[in-house]
C-alpha cells in the first residue's frame, strides 16, 4: 500500500473538517485559520516525502552511481498499476567490481511493451548508490 493511498482519505477528511470549522466559527475565525495552517503544513510534509524526496534520491544515484552488471533472479507482478502499466518486483543479483555479488529487490513500473524484457535470467546494467548498495536504478538491458 503506497503512502498516497493512505494520505488521500486524510486529505479529503481534512478539507471537509476545515470547511465545517469555517462554517461554524464566528468573528475573526482564529481557530479555523490556525487549523488550516497546521493542516497545510502537514500536507506539505506529505507532498515532500511522496514526490520530492524520492526524486532527490534518484538524481543522486543518476549523478554519482556506480555502473555494475546484474542478472534478474526472479520477477513477479505486484498487482499495482500506473497508467495501465504494471509494477513488477524483481530480485537482482548484482556483481560489483572486485567485490562479492549480492542480491537486492527493486520495484518498478514497466511499460507493457517492455514486459518481455523482464524475465528470469535477463542481463542488465544497474546504477548503484555508493552509500547504499540496495538503492539502485536500471540503466539498461544487455542484449545478447
Amino acid at each position: 500500500m503506497s503512502l498516497l493511498t493512505i494520505a488521500m482519505p486524510f486529505t479529503i477528511l481534512g478539507f471537509i473538517g476545515l470547511s465545517e470549522l469555517f462554517k461554524k466559527s464566528t468573528g475573526k475565525k482564529t481557530k479555523a485559520k490556525a487549523a488550516l495552517a497546521v493542516f497545510l503544513i502537514i500536507e506539505a510534509f506529505f507532498a515532500y516525502f511522496m514526490f520530492v524526496a524520492p526524486k532527490i534520491k534518484e538524481s543522486a544515484v543518476l549523478s554519482s552511481g556506480l555502473s555494475y552488471p546484474a542478472q534478474v533472479v526472479s520477477v513477479k507482478q505486484t498487482g499495482n498499476y500506473r497508467n495501465h502499466n504494471p509494477e513488477v518486483e524483481m530480485v537482482l543479483a548484482i556483481t560489483p567490481d572486485k567485490k562479492a555479488s549480492y542480491t537486492t529487490s527493486l520495484e518498478v513500473y514497466v511499460q507493457q511493451i517492455d514486459l518481455f524484457r523482464f524475465v528470469e535470467g535477463a542481463s542488465l546494467t544497474v546504477l548503484v548508490d555508493k552509500d547504499d548498495p540496495h538503492n539502485i536504478l536500471i540503466k539498461g538491458f544487455n542484449t545478447p
